[in-house]
């Protein structure tokens, strides 16, 4: 099986060219199975079985989504094969996905040349709360005599690849044998997630961090025809810059890191021996590490009496499992969390006892404070406010860390890098997107850090023992 990605040019251009988080999808790629079909029909059954299945066990969305997508009840979720369903589609929408990604492939060296420019099977989870029914997820099935290709796209509101995961290796199960066997495995109480969500309290917008962000005054930026933070990437209360204009003048502080599987290795047996107390899985010690050493760099330690104030702010929207094919992952699919602490305490913590400080906020987030940050991520006026809120480096923040839930399956890919990923929020200072390079490729750090920051993060020994810079 290849997989591709098919939004992106390259891996750092990670927001659309409109600056709207509201047109972002988290992915979008092509497979292909190689495969001889001697029962299309059967084939195409089992997919849709699949597909349902994976989706509707191991539901991919959170919040008002969730609620949706309730096991089989197939009107909850629903595939359809039919020409009306292929009409609706917008034509932007149908030109882009059958003529542009055909064409995407063919200049990959595929011979999709007699390929169907023209949808065969289409696959749509709903979202029916909306007036619109926007699709969730799309998947665009065309058949060829060499095997089956197949187009997906997974919405920007997505949160969870549980279901992605698993409906990828129904699909390579069934092109390799055939069988109508789709067990889906089960390695953690997904469910008792859900059910956390679904019996919490509603409320109305309980959570702290989206109080903050809402609190902005967006009037103080416009109004003003100051121009002091232009060269820092920050906005501030001065600063007469759209948040697109930020987006754009930030983005030239983008740097890439990776780690190895062997650093990773690495990492965990030195905390170990360090500390006979760190049982904290890899993952998390990484995160911790990231997050000293870049206060550390803001901050400097002599300045920790100074800055004794002011808090950092730490958001790990994802995490992963089965990363590099090691035993100490975090168990969870999804951990939304914030941590705020002192600069002067973290300063003054080891990695394990950061790493343990965000493990004590694993798993606390309720449906409510969950579905404010979805809606805030999602309009631009409250986006524009979370720029505002971080994009300015003196509030000493590591805004967001953010690890992809998708691992990619122990794929042979392709062409070129695995996936480009389109992520939201933008990148602003201290932002950086996490990505799984495969199941023995380590992970590559997207970071927007400003050059006086990257220049004693390159210097950073501590660092550098576990972190490659790429560029």
């Amino acid at each position: 099986m290849t997989v591709a990605a098919t939004l992106s040019e390259t891996i750092y251009k990670l927001t659309p060219a409109d600056g709207n988080p509201a047109s972002r999808a988290n992915l979008q790629f092509v497979l292909f199975f190689k495969a001889q079909i001697a029962n299309q029909v059967n084939t195409s059954s089992l997919m849709r079985k699949a597909f349902y299945q994976a989706m509707s066990y191991y539901p991919i969305v959170y919040g008002r989504h969730k609620r949706q997508m309730v096991p089989n009840q197939s009107d909850k979720a629903h595939i359809v094969v039919t020409e009306k369903t292929r009409q609706e589609l917008a034509p932007s929408y149908h030109n882009h996905i059958v003529t542009q990604t055909i064409e995407y492939i063919q200049s990959k060296k595929y011979n999709w040349n007699s390929w169907p420019k023209e949808l065969m099977s289409i696959g749509i989870l709903r979202d029916k709360s909306t007036e619109n029914h926007i699709p969730l997820v799309q998947c665009i099935v065309t058949w060829h005599p060499d095997g089956v290709g197949i187009l997906f796209s997974i919405d920007h509101s997505v949160a969870d690849g549980v279901g992605v995961e698993i409906l990828l290796n129904q699909w390579a199960f069934i092109m390799q044998t055939g069988s109508d066997k789709l067990e889906i495995p089960v390695d953690f109480d997904h469910e008792a997630m859900y059910r956390a969500l679904e019996t919490a309290p509603d409320g109305e917008n309980e959570d702290w961090f989206v109080d903050m962000v809402d609190s902005v005054d967006l009037n103080k930026i416009n109004d003003s025809s100051s121009s002091s933070s232009r060269t820092t990437g920050a906005i501030v209360e001065t600063d007469p810059r759209t948040p697109k204009q930020v987006e754009e003048s930030l983005r030239q502080n983008v740097h890439v890191f990776q780690i190895t599987p062997e650093s990773l290795d690495r990492l965990q047996s030195d905390m170990i021996a360090n500390n006979t107390d760190c049982r904290v899985p890899v993952i998390r010690l990484a995160y911790a590490l990231f997050w000293q050493r870049y206060m550390m760099s803001l901050s400097g330690k002599s300045s920790k009496n100074s800055d004794s104030e002011d808090t950092c702010l730490i958001n790990v929207i994802h995490s992963t499992r089965d990363l590099i094919n090691q035993p100490y992952y975090i168990g969870n699919a999804v951990c939304p969390l914030y941590v705020q602490l002192p600069i002067s305490k973290i300063q003054e913590m080891t990695v394990p006892a950061i790493a343990a400080e965000i493990g004590q906020h694993m798993h606390k987030q309720t449906k409510a404070s969950w579905m404010s940050f979805l809606n805030l991520m999602q309009d631009p006026i409250r986006y524009a406010k979370f720029l505002t809120v971080f994009g300015n480096p003196d509030a000493k923040q590591l805004t967001v860390s953010n690890i992809s839930r998708l691992s990619f399956f122990n794929v042979d890919f392709g062409f070129g890098p695995p996936c480009f990923v389109t992520v939201y929020p933008a990148l602003i200072p201290g932002f950086a997107v996490w990505l799984p390079l495969s199941s023995k490729g380590g992970i590559r750090i997207v970071w927007n850090v400003a050059d006086d920051v990257f220049a004693s993060l390159v210097n950073d020994q501590l660092l550098t023992k576990y972190v490659d810079v790429v560029f």
